[in-house]
């Protein structure tokens, strides 16, 4: 293929835009003339027989008497097509264009009527709206043969055919039963003409997506449609809603007997691939039919599949093959600028990237114009969009549906339409567009050939082990709120009044919990940050809280212990700074952060001058651990924004519908190191170096990440690529997220990362993080496949469906039933009221049960009902309170009081629990692992800080162990680079491990 130069392109796109600027948008169909045929019949017949007698009374409109004349034709010669014809023309007098389908469906395709029958039935199935009881691949087929045939001159058809009647109702069918590859082509070709509406082209801004009829409104309309529609609009609405496992289902039995079409052979590869069920993609690509891989959807799950497989040319050429096909696909154009990071040929993974960015925005468009369809600015912006694009012919038809549009502007738009299908190099520079200019020289889509090689020796009868993520029994799992009961009454105010509508953005995110043990009793302390405020100039009206723990109730001791601060705070992290063995504070402010030093008397003193003349930034979490391997604690401080417009007041749109309000919208902010001293002073360094964007960041975790020497920082970020940095002795901070695969989700999106939990997944003994995400992205699960190396696999473990319609905030790791697996916590609820829309506000937390393969979601049972109910929930923190060795949590939110979430599970597996302090090592030992094995299993765990959303939780490391009743050995290695090996200890208790002190001490623990 010769190669288009990129700059005829543009200019030619330049010169369509610049010709039409001044016409404007609109929603409404372009008026189109019927086209008419002549009724002339395929074959004459002699005036005296009976179908000639029965066409004479039919053409008198005898109906009766040429019904009868038919009938008696075809109690003789039951297949005659003529007289089937004629019967179905009467059927279609009669309106009863069911039984007129019927009829002319017996005519074979064999016959000299044939063609005729088709029209008649695409004439029918127009008349019902597409509504039938028929297969689907009858009508359709029927219609596009129809198409074909009224498109040549001279054609035999009724006067009453209108073709484009035909296609637009063909188009509308498709789209409702999930074809919606094979509706896009047919509404390409009404651009062609000039002739689709807008709503037609608004589906094509995502083709993969389900597109739902506009007659429908609820969720149970839109269910019961698809169940009247088939196992394709099932399929393609579960997926576009990222519920795989039961999309896979619904398809499941056309891959177990053979595809009617091949465009669901192509859906199921894709869901496949998005599942991740590498094993299976074999065997569904053998059982493919013909022409499948003329959907984008086939050359998706080929791409992922080399991907998977680490051969990143053939990837790169399969994903260009499925934008070619697709230029709507940005999941495609994202997989292709992660190959293009792991290829060596030097392709720029930016330009992947940024096409992605500008289709996923133009998606946001499309969301929008169905809210808001009168807006001027966004159908402008979406007629822009077309061109940025390459996509000409729907921006002159876009430009062609607006309101007001001149004949003289009209007359344009059809010249310049003209002008371009008149090259004869167009479809080829529309595709090298969407190929970015990479020719199939470069990189080929894989041949049969290299397919049949690559799956060679491959199990071709592979079903993946999935099942629908129904919520599974939880009799055995029971939290219930406690906090009233046992004297924590806290609620958290984002603003004097509460805001719960039109939020600024300080107003979203909620504020910090700190688990500290601040008069080190051996029972866990909270103290909770409040917001209350109207930052930076006005104090809050409420102060933050500490609950002192005296076993069975908190008390507030704030002001006792001299912990009282009215500013606007946010992340919190305690840690025993100055290593006197008590632990400190630090509180995470809208503007300055402050250092408050335990005194061991019950009492802080503020020692914030000791960190410097670091300018105030807007911080959200904080970590206190050794990160330079001086055997120190340093602070970690992460940020969100560095904006002074993030305080002006929303302005309330006309419509009163509120728009959402995004980081990306403000300057940010780089993230800071504060490194000791040595001398009880701190210096600040940013982690981004000079000339390195700063992002918007969230969550953090900070340990031995790779097992590597030192600590590694992770952090969560809001639209931008999360961010993993490595110090390195000579350069300062490395910042490898993308290199090792967990800055981007499994499709190559930068996601809204909120909340971090840590902890080893899948029992490899290499540590793992589950990230949550915004609404209509789902979590994350960054498995560290080998060290230093991640892979999400949120598909593959069933956390997509269920995460997906979430906004996740807080969120927890545990093996909260004892079955020596992890499980998750995680709260969960919006940042703007969007109800007016359809979309959920308050939301309900969530709970998933690991098995070590998949995780899947439980309801929680427990008194006070806090499982069942919708809130805005934000921070999430791990704590013991009542020392029973069961994880409890705290938790909160922006519209309602705090909750102590009291575990009351019973189980009979076996657990084991350590507080370590370090003695070489900083005493928090932030970055220690230990390994506890039982027999011939092993489990992980490590001493994190930060580790959740904007809190940090109780010091205990804890480990399930299910059936398994005594522990073999247990092995620390320390974060100075010390290993211990401990061998007395038993399971079901807690023990406490010093540096290089020999055994361990049990920690006495309160009876359940």
């Amino acid at each position: 293929m010769c190669r288009i130069d990129r700059g005829c392109w543009v200019s030619i796109c330049a010169f369509v835009g610049g010709l039409l600027l001044t016409i404007g948008c609109s929603d409404q169909p372009a008026s189109v003339p019927a086209a008419h045929e002549s009724d002339k019949p395929a074959a004459s017949a002699p005036s005296t027989t009976p179908i000639a007698k029965a066409r004479r009374l039919f053409g008198q409109g005898e109906l009766d008497a040429a019904e009868s004349c038919v009938r008696e034709i075809l109690l003789r010669l039951p297949s005659d097509p003529n007289a089937l014809l004629l019967s179905a023309d009467i059927k279609v007098a009669r309106q009863q264009y069911q039984q007129a389908i019927q009829i002319a469906s017996l005519i074979p395709a064999t016959d000299t009527q044939f063609s005729r029958s088709q029209i008649v039935i695409a004439n029918c199935v127009t008349k019902l709206g597409g509504d039938i009881s028929e297969s689907e691949d009858l009508a359709w087929r029927a219609m596009e043969h129809a198409l074909t045939t009224l498109s040549k001159p001279n054609s035999a058809a009724s006067s009453t055919s209108d073709p484009l009647a035909i296609r637009r109702c063909l188009i509308a069918m498709l789209n409702r039963r999930g074809y919606r590859n094979r509706a896009c082509q047919h509404v390409e070709f009404l651009c062609q003409i000039g002739q689709a509406n807008s709503s037609e082209l608004l589906s094509l801004v995502a083709r993969r997506n389900a597109f739902p009829n506009q007659d429908t409104q609820t969720s149970d309309d839109i269910i019961q449609a698809e169940q009247s529609n088939g196992p394709m609009a099932i399929a393609r609405r579960l997926h576009t809603n990222r519920h795989y496992a039961e999309a896979y289902q619904a398809l499941l039995p056309q891959r177990k007997t053979r595809w009617s079409h091949p465009e669901q052979a192509a859906l199921f590869g894709t869901i496949l691939a998005d599942q991740q069920a590498w094993d299976e993609i074999p065997g569904w690509a053998v059982s493919c039919p013909k022409n499948a891989d003329r959907y984008s959807e086939y050359w998706s799950a080929i791409g992922s599949w080399f991907f998977a497989n680490d051969q990143m040319d053939l990837a790169t050429g399969s994903f260009l093959r499925a934008v070619e096909i697709d230029p709507s696909s940005a999941v495609d154009y994202k997989r292709l600028a992660r190959c293009a990071e792991k290829s060596t040929t030097g392709v720029a993974p930016q330009r992947f990237a940024a096409r992605a960015m500008q289709i996923d925005r133009m998606q946001a468009i499309l969301v929008m114009i169905r809210q808001n369809p009168d807006s001027i600015e966004l159908q402008s912006e979406m007629a822009a969009k077309w061109l940025e694009l390459g996509r000409p012919l729907e921006y002159l038809q876009w430009t062609a549906n607006g309101e007001n549009v001149a004949p003289q502007q009209a007359a344009m738009i059809t010249r310049k339409r003209r002008d371009l299908l008149a090259r004869r190099d167009f479809a080829e520079m529309q595709n090298n567009d969407a190929r970015m200019q990479i020719t199939h020289q470069q990189y080929p889509p894989p041949s049969n050939e290299q397919l049949a090689i690559a799956f060679r020796d491959r199990p071709t009868n592979v079903v993946f082990a999935t099942t629908p993520n129904s919520p599974a029994s939880s009799s055995d799992i029971r939290i219930t709120d406690v906090a009233d009961a046992v004297g924590i009454r806290f609620e958290y105010l984002n603003g004097s009044p509460r805001t719960l509508k039109y939020f600024r953005l300080h107003e979203t995110l909620g504020g910090g919990i700190s688990v500290i043990d601040f008069d080190c009793d051996g029972n866990p302390d909270l103290y909770m940050g409040q917001g209350s405020g109207d930052p930076p100039d006005v104090i809050g009206d409420k102060s933050n809280q500490l609950f002192r723990n005296h076993a069975k109730r908190f008390v507030d001791a704030t002001e006792a212990a001299g912990l009282i601060d009215y500013g606007y705070t946010t992340g919190l992290a305690a840690g025993d700074v100055n290593q006197d063995g008590f632990p400190d504070l630090m509180i995470g402010n809208l503007g300055k952060n402050r250092l408050l030093i335990n005194q061991g008397d019950g009492t802080f003193s503020d020692s914030t001058h000791r960190l410097g003349n670091a300018p105030p930034m807007y911080t959200t979490s904080l970590a206190i651990a050794d990160v330079t391997g001086d055997g120190l604690p340093d602070i970690v401080e992460t940020n969100y924004v560095d904006d002074t417009k993030l305080y002006q007041s929303r302005v309330k749109p006309n419509d009163r519908l509120p728009s959402g309000i995004s980081p990306s919208q403000f300057a940010n902010a780089p993230d800071r190191v504060f490194q000791s001293n040595g001398n009880r002073s701190f210096t600040s360094t940013p982690l981004e170096t000079s000339g390195e964007d700063s992002a918007s960041s969230l969550g953090v975790v900070v340990t031995n990440i790779d097992s590597e020497p030192g600590n590694e920082i992770l952090v969560a970020n809001d639209v931008w690529p999360n961010r993993l940095w490595k110090r390195n002795t000579t350069s300062g901070w490395n910042e490898t997220a993308s290199v090792d695969g967990i800055a981007f989700d499994c499709n190559g999106t930068a996601t809204a990362g909120m909340g971090i939990a840590s902890g080893d997944f899948d029992a490899d003994g290499n540590l793992d993080f589950h990230i949550t995400n915004f609404w209509e992205q789902s979590s994350s699960l960054f498995l560290q496949t080998s060290p230093g190396t991640f892979t999400d696999l949120a598909p593959r473990y069933n956390l997509v469906g269920p995460t997906f319609a979430m906004l996740g905030f807080g969120t927890q790791s545990l093996d909260i039933n004892r079955d020596g697996w992890l499980d998750l916590m995680i709260l969960n609820g919006q940042i703007e009221d969007f109800s007016a829309a359809g979309h959920p506000f308050r939301m309900r937390p969530q709970c998933f049960l690991g098995t070590g393969g998949q995780m899947n979601e439980v309801p929680i049972e427990g008194p006070s009902g806090y499982f069942q109910r919708k809130q805005l929930g934000r921070t999430l923190a791990r704590v013991d309170w009542n020392r029973d060795g069961r994880w409890d949590f705290v938790a909160s939110h922006l519209d309602a009081p705090s909750a102590l979430l009291e575990n009351q599970t019973d189980s009979t597996g076996h657990w084991i629990q350590f507080q370590l302090v370090g003695v070489n090592s900083e005493r928090d030992a932030i970055g220690a692992r230990v390994i506890v094995r039982s027999g011939d299993t092993s489990r992980s765990t490590w001493r994190t800080a930060g580790d959740g959303y904007l809190c940090n939780n109780e010091p205990i490391l804890d480990v399930g162990l299910g059936d398994r009743a005594s522990i073999s050995d247990v092995t620390i290695y320390w974060p100075r680079g010390n290993t211990q090996t401990i061998t007395d200890v038993a399971v079901d208790h807690r023990y406490l491990i010093v540096e290089n002190q020999s055994g361990a001490t049990k920690i006495a623990l309160n009876a359940r």
